[in-house]
């Protein structure tokens, strides 16, 4: 077990810290065989182009770093620190370093890219962004290089400080030993500043999500008027058809829950620490929320991108099971016909799906 006691991180027992630790490691492993897939049908679909589509190519990017993140730190959580700092711990302050570093980068990449991409539908969208027009590589760059240029300044600047230290689940941006900052009796060995780091970044990630929000809500209305002005040439009796704008609102609403869900236990985590708030029972609960749920944000933008398709396959076929539509967005066909008794052989193979005429982010 850990020589730090369970106590240092306001968490009432060792064996809810061992929870912590452990019950990630589910989502993680969920999330990235999600992005697995997303990446394997932007890169199925994209084959054989001269050119990725800029918004494939960034939900390209999203999925990849999401794999390399979420195995970094709600995969091997405790592994890579520093042993004594953590029940399970069998790392040292390089390997904690590594982590700390590809799950800041990973995070920062997320969020800033995320909100790029709602900019790009709306811009799609309000500004008829034509594929020709994104082929520039003006445009290319506006979109690409920010996420890849703040991951890697978020990430690398803490370890010019000392600040990658146990946090309670995995190795990320805080003082050492814990509660330094907040105790006067205790002298911080590594990353005093790193409160003030966590909450620039939080602070920022909640920045995103009201522009993810703004830009989902904007693409929506756009959608909404372009129907309306339809409106005008609808005859005596007939009603105005808004099959678009929900669809459009459907897809925003699960496109912002996803982030939102996601990253809000950050936002309760920035208030902690500006107000130096004393950790007791309510902020382990919440932090057993933030270890089950976070985790899932590679499935949740992977159900993101595959639920339009999704539904447009069982409209077109009513009388096929959720298992076969999931089988069907995700290009897998089991062929019974392989199947024999005493011999079993079943063959996996993909095929080619019709696309939704709805973007899907």
């Amino acid at each position: 077990m850990a020589d730090i006691p369970a106590s240092a991180f306001g968490i009432p027992s060792e064996e809810i810290w061992v929870s912590y630790i452990i019950i990630p490691k589910f989502g993680a492993v969920v999330s990235m065989i999600a992005s697995s897939f997303l990446a394997r049908d932007i890169a199925k679909k994209c084959r054989g182009q001269k050119t990725v589509p800029l918004n494939n190519l960034i939900l390209f990017c999203i999925s990849a770093i999401n794999i390399v993140g979420r195995f970094f730190g709600f995969f091997m959580t405790s592994w890579m620190v520093p042993r004594g700092d953590a029940p399970f711990a069998a790392g040292n302050q390089h390997t904690c370093d590594a982590q700390g570093f590809f799950v800041n980068m990973e995070y920062i990449f997320f969020v800033t890219a995320y909100t790029l991409l709602a900019a790009l539908y709306w811009l799609i969208v309000e500004r008829s962004w034509k594929e020709d027009f994104m082929k520039k590589t003006t445009i290319r760059l506006m979109f690409l290089m920010p996420p890849a240029i703040l991951s890697i300044i978020f990430a690398t600047i803490p370890l010019f400080y000392d600040q990658y230290n146990v946090a309670i689940v995995f190795c990320y941006v805080t003082p050492y030993p814990p509660g330094c900052d907040q105790n006067a009796e205790v002298d911080c060995i590594r990353g005093e500043a790193g409160r003030l780091f966590q909450t620039v970044a939080f602070g920022y990630t909640m920045a995103c999500n009201i522009a993810i929000i703004v830009f989902m809500s904007m693409l929506v209305y756009s959608v909404y008027s372009q129907e309306r002005k339809g409106d005008r040439y609808l005859t005596a009796g007939q009603r105005a058809n808004r099959k678009n704008t929900i669809k459009a609102g459907w897809q925003g609403i699960r496109y912002i829950c996803v982030f939102t869900i996601s990253y809000i236990w950050t936002y309760i985590f920035m208030v902690w620490n500006v107000t130096e708030k004393k950790r007791g029972t309510g902020f382990a609960a919440i932090f057993y929320i933030h270890v089950i749920i976070n985790p899932f944000v590679g499935f949740g933008n992977a159900f993101v991108y595959f639920k339009p398709r999704y539904n447009s396959y069982k409209d077109g076929n009513p009388d096929k099971t959720m298992v076969d539509g999931i089988y069907h967005v995700l290009n897998i066909h089991f062929d019974a016909s392989w199947c024999r008794i005493g011999s079993c052989r079943c063959c996996v193979r993909s095929h080619n799906t019709a696309e939704s005429a709805l973007v899907s982010p």
